[in-house]
């Protein structure tokens, strides 16, 4: 098998295309400047159309039969919460098929697509890499201050403004902060970046040496500057997924496996050495902590930590624990209607809370079929997955393509071009 290297020098228009079409599934993915100039709503439409104009194009069904049973399964998950709550939210559900198609029509759109994703996101990082380095001069505060502010955080004076293809964090005091890229929150840009890491291990016997370790250099690094607790605290299990746990030929059949254990043990005790030795990690934690076990059950929608939150998602949870709650607020919280703060991001309790188990079950499943269908059937595709659920505890993923998508990997063209005229070294 020839090795994939990480310069570009793309082939034709058709893979140049297929480039921008991973870009824009990042773009519509939590690039706020998208939604500050025209609205989530308009832009998915447009998007949705074009795509499945490009589907019929390439003489392709617009829904076969793989993604047909996903979207049937949310469907069918939408008409029990119909009928359960009998209210019938059909603009949410539009808009959450409309994600739900944009992140279907480009994985089916795309060659190869975990490999194009750690490229794009490579290319990313470095673009970050160079607006953050400059920002962190000083010289350009004013200049910042001037473009597009996205959002204000009250209780710090901290702003977000956005360049559209990188957002700085302001801070009035200290000036620029942590590396955001092109989304809408470091923690974010952290883990878009980790589920690169994620495909970049899982398919390490498919890159040159010299462009695996370029890949984890540049991606450990960003990371590092988004300055994200949760980046932080998943680096060392997504270095155990870069370890080869094979058996080779006249090595005990014991030694991966105690090999394996040996790896997880020095990896929580990474964790555990970060996490007291990094101030902002142990202070951000134990303070969110604290003050979500000082909180009743009801006053817990006040609370917009990721402990705040998970409890405050289990409260729904415990109401409609199959099927779910719903994606309108009118359902989804409906003990407090406006009673709430806003900014409540786990991703993955409340996804659970909105779809139930039987859609968290689903989505697991849809998950791990398209990463065996593209990664083989590896062990490391459930240490892979756990550490994608513990980065949707941080972030609200899930309402937006990209991780949705995720569950369409099976449906993904598996043929590649010649790699070494693909990603020259």
């Amino acid at each position: 098998m020839e090795k994939l290297s990480i310069k570009a020098n793309l082939l034709n228009l058709n893979e140049k295309k297929e480039s921008y079409l991973v870009l824009t599934l990042l773009l519509v993915s939590g690039n706020p400047f998208i939604d500050f100039l025209f609205g989530w709503e308009p832009v998915l439409i447009v998007i949705s159309i074009y795509l499945a104009l490009r589907l019929k194009q390439s003489n392709r069904l617009i829904l076969e039969n793989k993604g047909l049973i996903i979207f049937f399964t949310f469907i069918a998950l939408f008409t029990l919460q119909i009928v359960y709550f009998s209210f019938l939210p059909l603009m949410t559900i539009i808009g959450f098929l409309l994600r739900l198609f944009i992140g279907y029509a480009i994985i089916r759109l795309v060659s190869n697509f975990p490999r194009l994703y750690v490229f794009i996101v490579l290319k990313l990082c470095f673009l970050s890499l160079v607006f953050w380095g400059l920002s962190r001069t000083g010289l350009f505060d004013y200049v910042i201050t001037m473009l597009p502010k996205i959002h204000e955080y009250e209780w710090s004076g901290i702003a977000s403004h956005s360049l559209g293809f990188h957002t700085f964090y302001m801070s009035p005091e200290t000036g620029s902060l942590r590396n955001a890229g092109l989304f809408w929150e470091p923690g974010a840009f952290a883990g878009y970046i980790i589920v690169a890491m994620i495909f970049l291990a899982l398919a390490r016997k498919q890159y040159t040496a010299k462009s695996y370790k370029i890949c984890q250099v540049v991606f450990t690094f960003t990371i590092i500057t988004t300055m994200s607790s949760a980046g932080y605290l998943l680096l060392p299990f997504v270095f155990i997924l870069n370890y080869d746990f094979t058996t080779k030929k006249h090595k005990n059949k014991y030694q991966p496996i105690a090999l394996f254990m040996v790896v997880v043990i020095l990896g929580t005790f990474l964790v555990m050495f970060v996490f007291k030795n990094v101030d902002f990690l142990q202070k951000k934690t134990s303070g969110q902590l604290d003050k979500t076990m000082m909180m009743s059950e009801y006053d817990l929608a006040y609370n917009n930590t990721r402990f705040g939150t998970l409890m405050f998602d289990w409260y729904y949870i415990k109401k409609s624990p199959f099927f779910g709650n719903g994606l309108h607020e009118f359902t989804r919280y409906r003990d407090h209607g406006e009673n709430r703060v806003s900014g409540q991001g786990n991703g993955l309790s409340d996804f659970v809370a909105k779809f139930g188990f039987f859609g968290f079950f689903g989505f697991t499943y849809f998950l791990y079929i398209g990463l065996k269908s593209n990664f083989g059937n590896s062990k490391k595709i459930v240490v892979a997955i756990l550490v994608m659920f513990a980065s949707l505890s941080a972030e609200p993923y899930l309402t937006y393509p990209l991780y949705l998508s995720f569950m369409f990997l099976n449906c993904n063209r598996k043929f590649s071009y010649d790699v070494n005229r693909y990603m020259k070294c």
